[in-house]
């Protein structure tokens, strides 16, 4: 399926994150989180919905008893809203200990989903899938902007960082992929799409244009690992201690406008990094931790102006 601008020159993209969804059947807050879902879809009418990570859980101590079923479940669900999109995962989706693999969730994604976009330059590290979605202008002949989707991943694995950080052949991949998919004339007019933030996220938390900068550090390990940690920080952003380079190569492609990630459930804000719009989604789902209200982000392209803007929809307003 071609995605392309409409009649108007508008296309309208969706960004979910952080559903949480737990046990198959749903239970009343996964039921909660997908009515309100549904809503918005049918009252924001986006072209294409991005998941940006963290769809279900996979551990039982975090609700999931079953969690391909869940997942499977979510793809019936999402069918039914008959728009295009696209998934990513996070580092809940399939943790280390829980027995399922992000190939398995894949391939659910790519076998049950009734609306999938075209997707294009496919790259595989490990077990993480990045691709390129690409939207066409309204006559569907020129690619007018490129979304890329990268795996970012779960946890290292080693005593450098707690969440892995975006890994050196990824980077390679973006970089081939900006080079061999570049639009002539077109400058900072992608975007990018994953879950964990990168590190430069804390500069732009210092040029913040809109949106809240409120994680709590105790309150995001206390319900992920039980654990909790003093920092001296007032607020928080959840990204690796390792820093890959990915903003480096997002940076001197000068192709990028902005990224959108999910992770931190209590920030939303967009902020600007040395030209370049880091942002987080609206955390989405209500079986999980945050104080800010549940919602989705919106994305809003104009194919006459290049023009590109943003908001955060809460679904109760």
């Amino acid at each position: 399926m071609k995605l392309r601008y409409n009649e108007s020159h508008q296309f309208y993209i969706m960004q979910v994150t952080d559903t949480h969804l737990g046990t198959y059947p749903f239970q009343e807050n996964d039921k909660k989180t997908l009515h309100k879902l549904q809503k918005a879809v049918e009252g924001l009418k986006p072209d294409l919905i991005v998941f940006t990570g963290d769809i279900i859980y996979s551990l039982k101590k975090h609700f999931a008893e079953n969690p391909l079923k869940s997942f499977e479940a979510f793809i019936h669900f999402v069918n039914r809203l008959e728009t295009p999109y696209v998934v990513t995962f996070g580092n809940h989706d399939a943790e280390p200990e829980s027995g399922i693999g992000r190939a398995q969730l894949w391939q659910i994604y790519q076998e049950k989903c009734l609306y999938k976009p075209l997707i294009m330059g496919e790259h595989l590290f490990e077990d993480r899938y990045s691709y390129l979605v690409p939207i066409y202008d309204t006559t569907g002949q020129i690619i007018h902007q490129m979304c890329f989707v990268i795996d970012s991943g779960d946890y290292s694995g080693t005593n450098h960082s707690y969440y892995a950080w975006v890994a050196p052949e990824q980077i390679d991949w973006f970089k081939e992929a900006v080079r061999k998919y570049s639009i002539p004339d077109k400058k900072y007019q992608h975007l990018m799409f994953q879950h964990i933030p990168i590190p430069e996220y804390w500069l732009a938390s210092l040029d913040i244009q809109s949106g809240e900068f409120s994680e709590d550090i105790g309150e995001n390990l206390s319900w992920s690992t039980g654990q909790t940690a003093t920092i001296p920080f007032k607020n928080f952003v959840a990204s690796p201690e390792v820093n890959s380079g990915l903003f480096y190569q997002m940076l001197m492609s000068q192709s990028i406008w902005g990224m959108f990630v999910g992770h931190d459930h209590d920030n939303n804000f967009d902020g600007v990094y040395k030209n370049i719009h880091l942002i987080y989604g609206q955390s989405s789902g209500y079986n999980t931790y945050g104080t800010l209200p549940k919602g989705v982000r919106m994305i809003y392209l104009n194919e006459i102006d290049g023009c590109i803007e943003t908001q955060t929809v809460q679904y109760d307003c």
